[in-house]
């Protein structure tokens, strides 16, 4: 067998159900020796293990969740995850998008409809952590760009920046979990209209909630919509926008980042 095909192997039977192994191919059984625990066994110990390791790692990225729903439901859940969407890199810190895709189409979940924004918020924070550093917008750049070109200038948002939206309070019911002494539980029987920034301008990440105007502008921008056409589509909708205290608020909040024109070549 080449090794290439023992690798890809070998790592599908680590992401897949324990069962599984019992179907283990003889001849990828051979390369093990028995010793005093058959080859079998000894690679359902390692599949535990390699299964606990991204267990771990996703209560890492998912404290919250599993402060909603408990050590059982979370560890199960997890599973299902790993065995349907298993990591695709050896960085563990990124492992675990689309978990909140996952949890949200999870029928033991679906009395809980607020968990899968829950996972959209955590993985988001926990990409901010992680995300790499870049230079802020110099207070000055958009002044340096002439007046004809500045309509199609791209201003694009840090590398830790990510929106979020909700109709349940998650900022409510985050802080609830991560405070055992509060006794005012969140109202999630009530429509909300949550929209947040999340971003870490340095080493803090930060969590910013927004007015739906300055979020459609913000999302625009994450779409790579030229600065003109950003303004225009966010006032068509909400005539009050400010995008002077917009520009001048995101500035200071360095939410932005280097920026490029969409000039013709």
């Amino acid at each position: 067998m080449l090794l290439a095909k023992i690798q890809k192997h070998f790592k599908t039977l680590m992401t897949q159900p324990a069962h599984h192994l019992d179907d283990c191919e003889s001849d990828v059984l051979a390369l093990f020796e028995e010793g005093d625990i058959a080859a079998r066994e000894r690679l359902k110990i390692y599949h535990n293990n390699v299964t606990g390791s991204l267990i771990e790692a996703l209560r890492g990225t998912y404290p919250i969740i599993e402060k909603l729903v408990g050590e059982n439901f979370f560890k199960a859940a997890a599973r299902g995850f790993i065995f349907n969407h298993p990591p695709t890199n050896g960085c563990l810190h990124e492992y675990g998008q689309g978990f909140d895709i996952f949890i949200k189409d999870h029928p033991p979940a679906q009395s809980l409809p607020y968990l899968a924004d829950i996972a959209a918020l955590e993985f988001a924070l926990n990409t901010a952590y992680y995300a790499p550093d870049d230079a802020p917008l110099a207070p000055d750049a958009l002044s340096q760009i002439a007046p004809d070109d500045l309509a199609q200038t791209i201003v694009p948002l840090r590398a830790s920046a990510a929106l979020i939206q909700s109709k349940y309070p998650v900022i409510e019911i985050r802080d609830f979990c991560l405070d055992e002494t509060q006794n005012h539980k969140p109202d999630i029987t009530q429509l909300h209209q949550t929209k947040l920034l999340i971003i870490r301008p340095h080493l803090e990440v930060h969590l910013l909630p927004l007015a739906a105007d300055e979020y459609m502008a913000l999302d625009l921008l994450t779409k790579k919509t030229p600065l003109g056409e950003t303004v225009e589509t966010t006032m068509t909708k909400y005539q009050d926008f400010d995008f002077a205290s917009f520009l001048q608020k995101h500035s200071a909040l360095e939410t932005f980042s280097a920026m490029r024109t969409n000039t013709p070549t």
